[in-house]
Parts: C-alpha cells; sequence; structure tokens
C-alpha cells in the first residue's frame, strides 16, 4: 500500500537547497483524464508483466524488479508526476509500470514507476550526449527538477543532479536525481525513518524512458542488487 501523505525534515546535504518540513503530497488515484496528454504518448503500448518481468516491446526496454517486489501495468492508483492535475509532467510523461516492495511492519513503503517522456511536448531542449559535458548535465537536471519537483520523487530538500555513461554503444547516458531525508512524523517530529529518492531518465527511440523509486534503505540495497534496466539495441 503506497503512504498518503510523507514529509521530509531537514538534512543537510552539500550542493542542496533544504526546506524544513514542507510535506511531500502522494495524492493517490489522482484524475488524470483532465490533463490533455501528449498524444504521442496515448498511443504508446503499456508493455507486459509476466514472472520475467516488465517487457515493452515497443521501447525495446525489460525491467527486472528484485525479488518479492510486485509489478503492476494497471496504475489508476499511483501517484501522479505532479500533484496538478493539469501540470505539465502529466500531460508530457505517461506512468507505464508501477513496482512495489512486500509490506514490512514499521518500515517506509519502497515502490517505484517506470515512465516515459514525450520530450516534444516537455520542450527541454536537447538531451545532453557526454557526461563530460558537466555545465550541460546541470542544466537537463535542473529542467528536470523544475518539471517534476511536484512528484514525490524530487523531495523539497533537494537532489543532487549526476550522469553515467551508456553500457553499451548506441545506448545513452543516464542523468540521475538522488535525494534522501528522515521522515517526520504526525507533529513534525523525528523519526528514525530514512527514504531515498531515485529519478533517472534516458532518450530511446525518439523519447525519453525513465525510472524512479522512493524506498527506505533496505529497499535502496535491495534495488541495488537485484534492479536491472535492460535496453534492446536500437
Amino acid at each position: 500500500m503506497l503512504p498518503s501523505r510523507v514529509k521530509f525534515i531537514q538534512t543537510q546535504f552539500l550542493m542542496r537547497i533544504c526546506t524544513i518540513l514542507l510535506p511531500l503530497l502522494l495524492v493517490t488515484g489522482l484524475a488524470r483524464s483532465s490533463a490533455q496528454m501528449s498524444q504521442e504518448l496515448v498511443s504508446l503500448p503499456l508493455g507486459q508483466v509476466s514472472s520475467d518481468g516488465y517487457n515493452n516491446e515497443t521501447l525495446g526496454v525489460r525491467f527486472h524488479a528484485p525479488q518479492g517486489w510486485t509489478l503492476s501495468t494497471d496504475v489508476s492508483s499511483t501517484p501522479p508526476l505532479d500533484s496538478h492535475v493539469d501540470g505539465l509532467a502529466n500531460r508530457c510523461a505517461r506512468i507505464l509500470l508501477q513496482q512495489a516492495a512486500p509490506q514490512v511492519a514499521g518500515g517506509s513503503p519502497s515502490w517505484g514507476i517506470f515512465f516515459v517522456i514525450d520530450p516534444k511536448c516537455l520542450a527541454l531542449g536537447r538531451f545532453p550526449k557526454s557526461v563530460k559535458d558537466k555545465n550541460e548535465v546541470t542544466r537537463f537536471g535542473q529542467l528536470l527538477i523544475d518539471t517534476f519537483k511536484f512528484s514525490q520523487f524530487v523531495p523539497p530538500i533537494g537532489v543532487d543532479i549526476d550522469a553515467s555513461p551508456p553500457e553499451a554503444k548506441r545506448h545513452g547516458m543516464i542523468v540521475t536525481l538522488t535525494g534522501s531525508g528522515y521522515l517526520a512524523g504526525a507533529l513534525g517530529e523525528a523519526t528514525e525513518t530514512h527514504v531515498n529518492t531515485f529519478f533517472c531518465v534516458t532518450e530511446r527511440n525518439g523519447l525519453w524512458v525513465g525510472w524512479a523509486n522512493m524506498t527506505d534503505d533496505a529497499g535502496k540495497e535491495k534495488m541495488k542488487q537485484e534492479g536491472r534496466v535492460d535496453f534492446r539495441p536500437e
């Protein structure tokens, strides 16, 4: 079960803008129909879930979740990429898959999504071509932050921008936004629950493909060890 409301307390990270106790709203079931989504995204197949994971032949992408996590292309109850119904992120991006870890008593739910962005709709300029071009990576990362700042994967305490080279020829580089913090309790008090956010985007078949997660520390390690995204050569 996904949380309906999450708060972060202030944390100190170099190169981050920190805000104290701003709520991060996860509005499940927010009506996406009122947002006029890009037609290219509307016509894109959802993909299929099997015992081997998630596969989308149109995008040439296969996603493997950690053992025990559930995958579903029914994203009707998934928190949107923008808490504002008509927000740009809801119009220019589409969630194709939801993933969720088994609920652990006393722990914070670990979950995530796989999504696709129509770059023509979003109009953020060209996708960075090299990890060596740090200015371009930073520019693009900041534009992603501005666009998806109302999502659950860009916490108000800030994120770090990074990029990694492609794993194979003809694969695009990956731009990553990572964040973390401690959850606040009902009265605003600090808790011991540490939460991590992860938001990745790469270029694929004329679109931008992304995957994002919100996890506790155990979920982060599980995803790091067993989660994987594979791309078919274009």
